[in-house]
């Protein structure tokens, strides 16, 4: 059900301020692949608080609300696919829910991430105690 993918891999700018600009960076090179890492743009997508929570500036500012309102957020340091132009670093979600830029040797965690087929059927409503189940 996992479903090849062109993921964006262009370097993007640090501390960046314009979350499409830094879409349209990352999508600037495209890997082709089954299973990936979520961009740094993903992670700024994934909060409902856009007004405060949608760009490095804006998530470093008002990390003690968007650690509240971003499902991805999770306490811990997980790797993005995102690194920046013309350096060996690469941004991580930290523990602090904003999305810094390390050190590839930097220890972190992959958090993997797949695109599934759209025909799939799910049950379940997303929950711990109901998880979603492909049938």
């Amino acid at each position: 059900n996992i479903v090849s993918h062109n993921w964006g891999v262009g370097s993007i700018e640090n501390d960046n301020d314009d979350i499409a600009k830094e879409i349209r960076d990352q999508n600037s090179k495209v890997w082709n692949g089954n299973i990936g890492l979520i961009s740094s743009s993903d992670y700024f997508r994934t909060n409902t608080n856009m007004t405060q929570c949608s760009t490095h500036l804006l998530t470093q500012t008002n990390f003690t609300i968007c650690r509240t309102t971003n499902w991805l957020y999770k306490n811990v340091i997980y790797w993005t696919i995102s690194s920046i132009s013309e350096t060996t670093y690469v941004f991580c979600v930290n523990r602090g829910a904003y999305v810094g830029s390390y050190s590839s040797d930097y220890a972190g965690a992959p958090r993997p991430a797949a695109y599934l087929n759209a025909n799939i059927t799910l049950t379940g409503s997303g929950t711990q105690s109901d998880p979603y189940v492909i049938v």
